[in-house]
């Protein structure tokens, strides 16, 4: 793993950042439902060419119409109503550690009709008796570039980069995509 140590931390890495920015968007949305909130990086148009990828490669790896997949750090949980819209009916999870954030998401999800197809899940990744099972797809939108730069140690002396990649590992199933 590369040296994470020049990293700066930022309120982005906080759960308190996205509690807040959560419990507003929920508000929001509350008021307004056609509000569903921010879709991060769609400047970049990120989530699309997530989607793309998926979709274009039905057939390879395990990605099948019916895969199993989770977002982590799902936010709003756009990128799985996303693709809940296009080919994918299969079992669709979104994790985030921001109950706020859950609270908005499934909200969206009764609101939209697709509470059935779609769940959402308070966690925090990082603790050792979470296990939600394995997928055929694991996506990140963005989550670990913001929970980089919580300065969070884990066990109080590995960052929460270099643990990464084992949780990632311990939710793929054999020759998933992450």
């Amino acid at each position: 793993m590369q040296d994470t140590a020049d990293l700066s931390t930022s309120k982005l890495g906080t759960k308190k950042y996205w509690d807040e920015l959560y419990a507003l968007e929920l508000e929001n949305f509350r008021r307004n439902p056609q509000d569903t909130g921010d879709c991060w990086f769609s400047d970049s148009d990120a989530e699309q060419k997530m989607i793309d990828f998926l979709v274009d490669n039905i057939g390879a790896y395990r990605i099948t119409e019916d895969a199993s997949v989770v977002d982590l750090g799902t936010g709003n949980g756009h990128l799985l109503f996303e693709l809940h819209e296009t080919e994918f009916q299969g079992k669709l999870v979104g994790i985030d550690y921001s109950e706020e954030s859950v609270k908005l998401a499934t909200n969206i999800a009764e609101a939209t009709g697709v509470e059935d197809f779609i769940s959402f899940q308070q966690a925090d990744i990082f603790n050792s008796g979470w296990n939600p099972g394995k997928f055929d797809v694991v996506l990140d939108k963005g989550t670990l570039d913001a929970i980089s730069l919580s300065g969070i140690k884990i066990n109080g002396k590995l960052d929460v980069v270099d643990v990464y990649a084992g949780v990632v590992e311990k939710i793929l199933k054999k020759d998933s995509i992450f």
